[in-house]
């Protein structure tokens, strides 16, 4: 009978546990799923409203700017000169990215300080090393151009805390200047362009107060009272005060030597100072005229009204000491 009662309850247990396994399955309990089991993505449909993504800022469409020609490179011209100078013979570089946005299409020139200021007496010795640009380019009066040894030119710049300062050798095989004042330029001559706010009117193409046009003349013969003019802006028309001119000839034409003060270009100067600026040499090859026959540049797209076509100066070196 022992026996029996023991049985009994030992089914009993088997029966009763069972009956839990069931209650177990039929639950709605989430069970973790083994070790290395593959997840299923949480789907953003069930339920649980999506992220706000923030909405983007609007900026503005910036200006299309037409794509300029590219920039000749030109190849620095053979040098001849009364004296032997120590400057580096340097290529005019192509573009610079410079501008806002663009680079204008004209060359660059790098204006290096001078460590002392230079006797002004046509001659380049005393500039120490500098690059040398060409000027070659007709811009004017191409049908009577006969060539370099008609006409072309190299030049250095310079600057200290007084003055810029340039100098031009110039290659003519007739020298003819019947001009005073504003009609030098009607005879062999020189003159820069500066844009002396360049980047207040970057794209501005007509002349504005800013823009200078100073001419200069090594006399006649060269080195007998070298002349300057201005011609814009328009209320500094006249004789520019405070600019200094000297000349000698050459055995293949003649020599300037400029020094143009700072207070006369309305500007303080400063390392990484930019301006505007483009510098040509008018010819004449007809005795007893006075015409400007033919016109070349440093800046292959000069037009003396579209400070946009010139090219830029850079001032470089820091201050000088």
């Amino acid at each position: 009978m022992r026996g029996f009662l023991s049985f009994s309850w030992f089914l009993f247990g088997l029966l009763a546990l069972a009956a839990c396994q069931r209650q177990d399955a039929s639950t709605g309990m989430a069970l973790l799923p083994p070790p290395g089991a593959q997840s299923t993505p949480f789907s953003y449909n069930q339920g649980i409203p999506p992220t706000v993504t923030p909405t983007p800022r609007v900026s503005a469409t910036p200006t299309v700017t037409p794509t300029l020609p590219p920039t000749v490179t030109p190849t620095p011209l053979p040098y001849t000169a009364v004296h032997t100078p120590t400057f580096t013979v340097t290529a005019n570089p192509g573009l610079w990215p410079s501008g806002p946005g663009q680079a204008r299409p004209g060359p660059r020139v790098v204006a290096y300080p001078l460590p002392h200021p230079p006797s002004l007496d046509g001659s380049p010795d005393d500039w120490g090393p500098m690059p040398l640009y060409a000027i070659r380019h007709v811009t004017y009066g191409r049908a009577h151009y006969q060539g370099p040894q008609d006409l072309s030119g190299v030049f250095l710049v310079g600057w200290d805390v007084g003055y810029l300062y340039l100098w031009v050798h110039v290659t003519d095989d007739v020298y003819v200047q019947e001009g005073r004042g504003p009609n030098i330029f009607r005879g062999d001559s020189a003159e820069v362009l500066l844009d002396t706010r360049l980047e207040e009117d970057y794209f501005t193409h007509t002349l504005s107060a800013d823009d200078m046009q100073i001419g200069f003349m090594a006399g006649n013969p060269p080195g007998f009272h070298p002349d300057a003019w201005q011609w814009y802006p328009r209320f500094l028309m006249g004789y520019p005060t405070g600019v200094q001119v000297a000349a000698s000839p050459a055995v293949d034409g003649y020599q300037l030597e400029i020094a143009i003060p700072w207070g006369r270009l309305n500007l303080r100067p400063r390392e990484g100072l930019r301006m505007g600026f483009a510098i040509s040499i008018s010819d004449n090859d007809t005795p007893g005229t006075l015409r400007q026959e033919t016109l070349i540049s440093n800046s292959p797209y000069r037009r003396l009204t579209d400070p946009t076509t010139w090219g830029e100066l850079l001032l470089e070196g820091g201050s000088p000491r």
